[in-house]
């Protein structure tokens, strides 16, 4: 029977094995030689320059241990260095310069948090959410994000996001009312975001031109002809509710410094609230989703012409 066994130590590994050994001897002559014997030149010699030989061995390895640590520390210095400039390199590709636009919205039906005592009540201003569309705002955001994920640092990394809810709203009174805004957040891994509201339906800039969500009416998939811009719930504010009259329409919010948002589009918990004109706030807690409505893509918006004088 053989046995093979391969031993590789490193000069601070040697030094601790020294530094144990002199502590053994010290710790077996104390235990094994007479006291009478100890007083002699011979062990007292002995003693001594274990001692020194266990002393210079353990300064040696925290002059070695200090050494490495600084070279490591420069190290990661170094490394974190170049990873900020490679991300900041990568920040700087503006969609005007990348070769992809960003990607494609993501569509999801909605289910709202409900009460029993929210069931329970009558709203004045009463609606439903039909879908919620999610989208980044950068083009990047999955190199970058893989960048951080290799890195070990993906809780540093944040990315701006869209958020388009399609709605229906309507006065259940029977006196006229004016809304003042539509409010939200969203849940996400137990952390509430709020849904800023937008004021247009622009997504982004690319290829020195602005782009803006809108419907697709067509079935085909590079079918670019059937375009149609969205219709915002709230062209103005504040906006006057007529009694039993709904409206449908569209709302923009932006989600500001998300980590995943690909994570909108998931188990993401929204919640949304009409507020009227006296600051009273009721929320939406019923939806209806609908599978045959267009989806929602991006289009160039129009330049605009400058005049010359």
């Amino acid at each position: 029977m053989q046995f093979k066994v391969d031993i590789h130590l490193t000069g601070k590994n040697c030094l601790s094995l020294i530094g144990a050994l002199v502590v053994l001897a010290l710790a077996l002559i104390t235990l094994l030689v007479p006291p009478w014997h100890l007083s002699s030149t011979l062990w007292r010699s002995i003693v001594i320059g274990l001692a020194i030989v266990g002393v210079i061995a353990f300064i040696w390895l925290t002059i070695r241990q200090s050494r490495e640590d600084h070279e490591r520390d420069q190290r990661e210095k170094s490394r974190d260095e170049k990873f900020e400039s490679i991300v900041a390199k990568i920040a700087e590709l503006h969609p005007t310069s990348s070769k992809s636009a960003p990607p494609e919205p993501t569509t999801r039906n909605v289910e709202l948090p409900q009460s029993a005592e929210t069931k329970k009540v009558h709203p004045v201003i009463d609606g439903h959410i039909y879908r919620i569309v999610s989208a980044s705002k950068s083009s990047v955001g999955e190199i970058t994000r893989d960048l951080y994920r290799a890195m070990n640092r993906l809780g540093n990394f944040v990315v701006d996001a869209d958020v388009l809810a399609e709605m229906y709203i309507v006065n259940a009174s029977d006196e006229k009312l004016f809304l003042r805004d539509v409010v939200g957040t969203v849940e996400i891994d137990g952390k509430t975001l709020p849904l800023i509201r937008q004021n247009d339906f622009r997504a982004w800039e690319f290829d020195n031109r602005d782009y803006e969500y809108c419907l697709d009416f067509s079935k085909k998939r590079f079918d670019r002809t059937k375009l149609e811009p969205l219709k915002a719930l709230l062209p103005s504010l504040a906006l006057e509710l007529e009694a039993h009259k709904p409206l449908e329409g569209w709302l923009h919010f932006a989600v500001k410094q998300i980590n995943d948002p690909e994570k909108l589009a998931g188990k993401a918990l929204y919640s949304f609230a009409f507020v009227d004109s006296l600051g009273n706030q009721y929320p939406v807690t019923k939806s209806a989703p609908h599978s045959e409505r267009p989806e929602v893509t991006t289009r160039a918006m129009p330049r605009v012409a400058h005049q010359t004088p």
